[in-house]
């Protein structure tokens, strides 16, 4: 038995700044229609404290946004958060939006879960369906996945990857960028994330593998695979990996990217956009949520999500020996860049 899917009626066209010209000082040229998927069931304590998943993510990119301007801007707008018009999905509950022209979304963003991208799960099959069908067939949606939503992307969407159990990461880590990475993420070399994952994307020689693929074959799909990357309604680049983890070679791949050019067929004042950005690491986590979070995944009874008490031993060592300075900023510009369209500068 199918699942029956719902969507939100949002406007078929974008409002645009130009409407608004006190906020001409924003890096957006309009105010984006973002679907936030949520993949897992949020635990009560957490949701009681910080809110729901879809609530923390909203407010990373609120809280992002309102540092840009000061002081506020004295409108209705304003007072009523229209940044950007947020519409939340739950996947497990068949809940996707669906891309018929009904509705526009300039950006789908799919979150973490205690599932794996391996089962069988027909929600999972369902979405990974909306992913290829966003990637294929519609150039104007950007696709962002973090930790669950980072590994059923890079499944769906490139040959040559596998997503398989490995070492536990939990708590705070280092991220070590590479030219893509420091492009993304401001010009840095490193990123501090908290990483809450057992599950990771390798493929023995990863990094090759992934610059010359295209999308696998997806189960009962007639289109070419190639079409992805090779549209000529709308020419993307290789997919790229961004980084990797510090000191342990649990994650390899810490995320990747997609340009909608390639890098060195367009002038560096023009910059290029993103299609597809994907991580592995909790840029929505704060500290105190990543120790609520820890407390709750190894108290007993606990599952499928059960953190394995050598695991928390030392997930709990990193966070009383970090630093405390997490790069959740720097992160959400990002993400904000990506999903509003706007362009990152070149390689020199």
């Amino acid at each position: 038995m199918s699942t029956k899917q719902h969507f939100c009626k949002v406007p078929k066209s974008t409002t645009y700044l130009r409407d608004f010209p006190q906020l001409s000082k924003l890096p957006f040229p309009h105010i984006p229609q973002i679907a936030f998927i949520n993949c897992d069931d949020t635990k009560p304590e957490f949701v009681n404290k910080f809110g729901t998943v879809s609530d923390v993510f909203y407010n990373l990119l609120k809280n992002y946004l309102q540092s840009l301007l000061h002081p506020r801007p004295a409108c209705e707008w304003f007072s009523n958060d229209g940044w950007f018009d947020w519409h939340c999905f739950d996947a497990q509950k068949g809940q996707l939006p669906i891309l018929d022209g009904t509705a526009r979304y300039d950006c789908i963003i799919v979150g973490g879960s205690s599932s794996c991208v391996n089962d069988s799960d027909e929600w999972i099959c369902n979405l990974s369906n909306l992913i290829y069908e966003a990637a294929l067939m519609h150039s104007d949606i950007k696709l962002i996945g973090v930790c669950f939503g980072h590994q059923l992307i890079c499944k769906v969407l490139y040959s040559h990857v596998r997503v398989v159990k490995g070492p536990w990461e939990v708590g705070p880590y280092t991220i070590k960028l590479n030219q893509a990475g420091s492009l993304l993420f401001g010009g840095v070399n490193t990123l501090n994330l908290n990483m809450l994952h057992a599950d990771s994307v390798c493929s023995e020689s990863y990094e090759t593998r992934l610059r010359h693929s295209v999308i696998g074959e997806f189960r009962g799909a007639n289109a070419s695979p190639a079409c992805f990357l090779h549209s000529d309604r709308s020419p993307v680049s290789q997919p790229i990996t961004w980084g990797n983890t510090v000191c342990t070679e649990a994650t390899t791949c810490q995320g990747t990217v997609v340009f909608d050019s390639d890098l060195g067929a367009i002038g560096n004042a023009d910059g290029v956009r993103v299609r597809v950005f994907t991580m592995q690491g909790h840029p929505e986590t704060t500290e105190s949520m990543a120790e609520l979070l820890l407390e709750l995944f190894t108290r007993p009874g606990e599952d499928k999500e059960a953190i394995p008490e050598c695991v928390a031993e030392e997930a709990r060592k990193r966070m009383a020996c970090s630093s405390g300075v997490l790069d959740l900023d720097r992160v959400a510009g990002t993400i904000w860049a990506v999903a509003s369209g706007a362009r990152f500068p070149t390689f020199d």
